[in-house]
């Protein structure tokens, strides 16, 4: 039995129920607006959110509450999110028009001045002890969240017969959406799925008289903000194509876009699945990506499945670094990456079997690579929230976070040798247990524009005093192909705000002396692993982020013209 009375069912035994709908093929030009159309998105900004864990949730939480106050969260044409960024961004977008965003996001407080540690403060949004009753910060202010918690959970499911491929993302529905009404289960089994709004969930389900009758639409209450397309990243581990990596037919992960309209891998090339196919070029309907394949006719195909791809599955998907954490700790809790029945869309009939999904950030936890795919994505605003390690000088270059680099072709050298911290990927050859081999095929910009975005952000930052906030806006950045991700460039440029997460003296000088005194100097200094925070640091560091994405106002307005 499962706590709270509910009989587990192994999937395998329940009933399986006919699905049908239509493919969706990587276009050559793909588009936002071919998903949200009639949309007002003035300067066509895509906004990415990093992963890392609970400080990336955080760190999102308050940097989306002061582009909503800034008047931009809303006018973004798509939102493109990785492992803790996607804790925070897909309740945002698939909140229920029951809970305001208001309560959700909290209140933003321009001052930290005003910050304060007393209850009776006149402002509540100010108050470092208060959460409204649906504020996203309650999530990792759970002891639920707790490293004991999210462990002792996952050998519960385990002994209760929940398969391996289901415990993390099971846990991440109870701990990170129920709350929000967003997660139920029938067993081990969601039971609802995921559309774009009302119209689109009862085309689904007229089509689909067996799946559950609950879905989840994008947040439409009246006076809050726009929601944006989401792109949620994930990633599928495959055999790559011989030549095209180091080593040749290494074990690599392929990115995967999960939507309210498809989820799949756009891009082509990359090699094959469990079953020996060839994944990538397009995608099907999200709510059927976990099935087997029985038939199909041009676009149009059949299939089977005994539970939709629900948002517990790909908000898990996404932060599966954490399953890996899990797995390490127990016998019993080996081999947890989520685990789903799929097929490429190039598959024929009888298709479909168990592929192993990986962190978003086992592929570009930055999350560029992936919107870049949209050709109307024109200009982009990067938060990098990874926790560990402060930038700053190391070696002969400025270190910002692993990813960044790959972006420009760059390998992050991830030992402690005395030699340069990068070397382009071109030149270098990652053996099959290089951790950065993952990140090979990530380059969607020129290797020479590297030193330009990360001594920038080192300027910007103050250097060592870590004074402002470290932000730089990159101008005429060209856009290079990556058949990865399904990226074309042909010509285009677009400008690249980049904003890193981390220590702002300047923010905390103004801070009253009774909360300075609370905070550490290197503040925010949390840990990747670090998943559950008091009330008072996951406030104080929304706040944090809040005010340093304020600060960005000129540059966001001009990006947003």
């Amino acid at each position: 039995m499962l706590a709270g009375g509910c009989r587990s069912i192994p999937e395998a035994d329940l009933p399986r129920y006919p699905i049908r709908s239509n493919l969706f093929f990587t276009p050559e030009t793909l588009s936002v607006e071919r998903f949200t159309p009639g949309r007002e998105t003035p300067g066509n900004v895509g906004i990415c959110f990093s992963g890392g864990g609970t400080y990336a949730l955080v760190g999102a939480l308050g940097q989306m509450r002061a582009l909503r106050h800034l008047g931009c969260l809303g006018k973004a044409r798509a939102i493109s999110s990785v492992s803790g960024g996607s804790w925070a961004t897909v309740p945002f977008t698939f909140l229920p028009d029951s809970i305001s965003d208001d309560d959700f996001l909290g209140g933003y407080v321009a001052d930290p001045g005003e910050l304060t540690l007393n209850p009776f403060h006149g402002n509540r949004a100010a108050v470092l002890g208060h959460m409204s009753p649906n504020n996203l910060g309650r999530v990792p202010a759970s002891h639920r969240m707790s490293d004991t918690s999210l462990f002792l959970r996952a050998l519960e499911l385990s002994a209760a017969g929940c398969p391996k491929g289901r415990i993390w993302t099971h846990i991440v529905g109870e701990n990170i959406l129920k709350p929000f009404g967003l997660a139920g289960f029938r067993g081990f089994l969601p039971q609802s799925f995921f559309a774009h709004n009302e119209a689109h969930g009862r085309e689904i389900l007229a089509a689909n008289p067996g799946l559950p009758g609950h879905f989840h639409t994008y947040h439409s209450r009246a006076g809050d903000t726009p929601r944006s397309l989401h792109v949620c990243n994930t990633g599928q581990f495959i055999r790559t194509n011989p030549g095209n990596s180091s080593p040749s037919g290494a074990d690599l992960v392929a990115p995967v876009q999960a939507t309210a309209f498809y989820t799949g891998i756009l891009g082509r090339g990359q090699g094959k699945d469990a079953a020996g196919l060839q994944v990538g070029g397009g995608g099907v309907p999200s709510f059927a990506f976990n099935s087997e394949l029985t038939g199909r006719r041009g676009i149009g195909f059949r299939g089977e499945q005994a539970a939709p791809l629900a948002l517990s599955d790909i908000t898990g998907m996404s932060s599966a670094f954490f399953a890996t954490g899990l797995a390490e700790r127990h016998p019993k809790l080996k081999a947890l990456d989520p685990t789903y029945t799929t097929w490429p869309v190039h598959a024929e009939p009888e298709a479909g079997v168990p592929n192993r999904f990986s962190d978003g950030g086992g592929v570009e936890d930055n999350g560029v690579a992936s919107i870049l795919a949209f050709r109307d994505i024109e200009k982009l605003v990067v938060f990098i929230n990874t926790p560990g390690d402060p930038m700053g000088p190391l070696h002969e270059d400025i270190f910002v976070d692993p990813w960044l680099p790959t972006l420009f072709g760059y390998r992050p050298l991830l030992d402690e040798a005395p030699r340069r911290r990068y070397e382009l990927y071109s030149q270098s050859h990652p053996t099959g247990t290089d951790p950065d081999r993952f990140w090979q095929h990530n380059q969607v910009f020129p290797a020479e524009r590297l030193s330009e975005v990360v001594r920038g952000l080192w300027e910007r930052s103050g250097k060592e005093s870590r004074r402002r906030p470290a932000a730089f806006l990159q101008r005429d950045l060209p856009v290079v192909d990556n058949s990865w991700f399904g990226v074309r460039g042909a010509g285009r440029r677009i400008d690249v705000l980049w904003v890193k997460t981390g220590p702002v003296e300047e923010w905390r000088e103004q801070l009253r002396a009774s909360v300075r005194a609370r905070t550490d100097p290197m503040f925010p200094g949390f840990k990747l692993k670090q998943t559950h925070l008091s009330k008072f640091d996951v406030n104080l560091f929304a706040h944090m982020t809040s005010w340093v994405a304020a600060q960005q106002q000129e540059e966001l307005s001009e990006l947003f013209r």
